[in-house]
């Protein structure tokens, strides 16, 4: 097993353990997503480093490969022009072999660093997505959370609402007072306005004077729900 392979087993678990996570509530989503995020930025991490190094290695073999044909060079010359220094070719086609050696090893090692450096991508697309997914099923649980507490907000009302006009309790029968309310703050927020000259300098006032009224309304409709 190269040190690339071993690099990525290193932390092949925790991207196992992180994909496969399954959540329930909104709290477990986030202690997830929380992970997921820790382990993509690992993953990141070991992924620039094996490139770096992959990128080491591929520069190893071409510096290797230009020295062999420098010597190859200096092989043919010699047999060419000096015969009896055969011996100086020789030196150099044994450091050629060598060389051819080293480049065969390093090259395995590039083979092993492209594959690691291809899974660890994919591992990295894969925490990513999960990511996404378990982002997006945190916001429909806390929107189903929300929805809930609207519903159980609503029914509590109707039920004060409905124990507030006792007998005429029906859901048409509070529609309707709480329409007649409505009305009501109407009528009082166009008396409220009609004595007022609507110009671009009174228009801060009139606001002002809208709200009010639509408070005043309110409060006197939850002060007498029955009225």
């Amino acid at each position: 097993m190269g040190i690339f392979r071993k690099m990525y087993d290193a932390i092949a678990g925790e991207f196992h353990k992180v994909v496969n996570e399954k959540c329930s509530t909104p709290e477990a989503y986030a202690m997830s997503i929380r992970r997921l995020e820790g382990a993509i930025d690992k993953f990141d991490d070991a992924k620039i480093k094996a490139k770096a190094d992959r990128n080491i290695i591929e520069k190893k073999i071409d510096e290797l490969k230009d020295a062999n044909s420098a010597k190859d060079a200096k092989i043919t010359l010699i047999l060419s022009s000096s015969p009896d220094n055969v011996h100086l070719a020789e030196t150099l086609q044994a450091e050629i072999i060598k060389n051819n050696e080293t480049i065969k090893e390093n090259q395995v090692d590039l083979a092993e660093a492209n594959t690691v450096v291809e899974e660890m991508e994919k591992a990295l697309k894969t925490m990513k997505d999960k990511r996404a997914e378990m982002a997006k099923g945190l916001k429909e649980l806390e929107r189903k959370a929300t929805t809930t507490t609207s519903k159980n907000e609503a029914s509590k009302a109707i039920k004060d609402a409905m124990n507030s006009y006792g007998d005429a309790g029906s859901i048409d029968s509070i529609k309707g007072k709480i329409d007649r309310k409505a009305e009501e703050a109407n009528v009082r927020f166009a008396e409220a306005t009609s004595s007022v000259k609507v110009t671009s300098n009174t228009e801060d006032e009139i606001v002002q004077i809208e709200a009010k009224a639509a408070i005043e309304a309110r409060l006197k409709a939850l002060q007498s729900p029955t009225a």
